[in-house]
């Protein structure tokens, strides 16, 4: 990636939901959102915390399991 790549580009630090929803039910984000996410020029980051809540759910059962 050139210099100018980060100069054009929009950077976004979603949070877990939308992590959630974008892996496993984009149809739950609205028409807004995911135009902003596909967005070419556009980096997705997700913080160390997130990271730590998919864990913490994964383990207690919270997370992707089916209700």
């Amino acid at each position: 990636m050139t210099q100018s790549f980060y100069y054009r580009t929009m950077r976004y630090l979603i949070d877990t939901n939308i992590f959630v929803y974008l892996a496993t039910d984009v149809d739950s984000l609205s028409r807004d959102v995911l135009s902003l996410l596909e967005e070419p020029n556009t980096l997705l980051y997700i913080s160390v915390e997130s990271v730590r809540e998919l864990i913490v759910g994964y383990r207690n059962k919270g997370l992707c399991s089916k209700r």
